[in-house]
């Protein structure tokens, strides 16, 4: 095995790994929320964390794609 190719394998891991724990995390703030209609979610400012909850799938959603690019390598 070559140092590219172990590098890129340890890169491809972290990136794989930062992608189960973005989930994980978006997952969490939702199950904490309890939908659009609790109206103590609101009152924690619930449609901001919809929001942000988004801009983290979409932010995982990215590094996925640098993985899956990255094993092509």
């Amino acid at each position: 095995m070559t140092v590219r190719s172990k590098v890129s394998e340890v890169f491809r891991e972290g990136l794989g790994e930062a992608y189960d724990g973005d989930i994980a995390f978006a997952s969490a703030i939702e199950s904490f929320g309890g939908g659009q209609n609790d109206p103590h979610f609101i009152a924690l400012g619930g449609p901001v964390l919809t929001k942000f909850t988004l801009a983290l799938r979409e932010i995982s959603t990215y590094k996925e794609l640098l993985r899956l690019q990255c094993i092509a390598l």
